[in-house]
């Protein structure tokens, strides 16, 4: 395991150019002490033989697998909210008829917000490298992988979300009667959200169900139920540590 940082202390330091896909764009703007200084932290950063980034702060009993990089967070953040108000506006099914339109828009956003913050593919987190994977598999589309594990990579929240409920699902079941496996499951999601982030789940159980009736979307998702490797995805301790910390 290669580390950038002291083994027996912490340092000031920024996340290594090394790990971005073009780090002239990911650090473009980022010319003086002054502005690091607003980004910096102390830790450290390990780099696995098996892949992915372990950011170690200093006071952390757990390693974080991923980088504290705010500009990166906050253009996620921004694409996020974009496509989610995308898919919130989706309120009779026949306005899917129009999705190739709201996506050419997404990718415009997505090339002026993400992709000057692209990690490289074996640097993402565990969960996200087999997300990744999978996109790739399906869409033939680096833009499509790389949009969606920065979401995963940088929103932890639905990272961890994916993570936990990947637990409760039955490889056989998902491959036999997918359209249940996958019901049980958001239902199981649902269970443990507080109030306000029902809707969000009762949304995408919508948005499922109604793709689900396409034969070319149920196509995509039974190569999904033959080549997921739910083991990539369950939650280790470390993601265990993050996910269910008390704020």
């Amino acid at each position: 395991m290669r580390s950038i940082g002291y083994e027996d202390k912490y340092v000031m330091v920024i996340p290594p150019e090394e790990v971005w896909l073009d780090k002239r764009l990911a650090t473009y703007g980022l010319d003086n002490r002054k502005q690091f200084e607003e980004i910096i932290a102390e830790c450290r950063f390990e780099f696995p033989e098996e892949g992915g980034i372990m950011y170690i702060a200093k006071g952390s009993l757990y390693p974080y697998a991923g980088i504290a990089y705010p500009p990166a967070t906050d253009n996620v953040a921004i694409f996020k909210r974009m496509v989610l108000n995308t898919i919130s506006s989706y309120k009779n099914p026949l306005q899917l008829l129009f999705i190739k339109r709201d996506i050419r828009r997404l990718r415009v956003l997505g090339d002026i917000a993400l992709k000057r913050y692209y990690l490289k593919p074996h640097l993402y987190a565990r969960a996200v490298r087999e997300v990744f994977r999978l996109v790739l598999l399906i869409t033939k589309s680096e833009w499509w992988a790389h949009n969606v594990a920065m979401i995963l990579q940088f929103d932890t929240a639905y990272r961890y979300r994916i993570q936990c409920i990947a637990g409760f699902f039955r490889k056989v079941a998902l491959v036999e009667d997918m359209w249940n496996e996958i019901n049980r499951v958001i239902e199981v999601g649902i269970s443990m959200e507080s109030h306000l982030s029902v809707y969000k789940w009762k949304k995408a159980q919508w948005l499922l169900n109604i793709l689900l009736l396409f034969p070319g979307f149920r196509c995509i998702m039974r190569v999904v139920a033959n080549e997921i490797r739910l083991e990539e995805l369950i939650m280790d301790r470390n993601d265990v540590a993050y996910g269910f910390r008390k704020k």
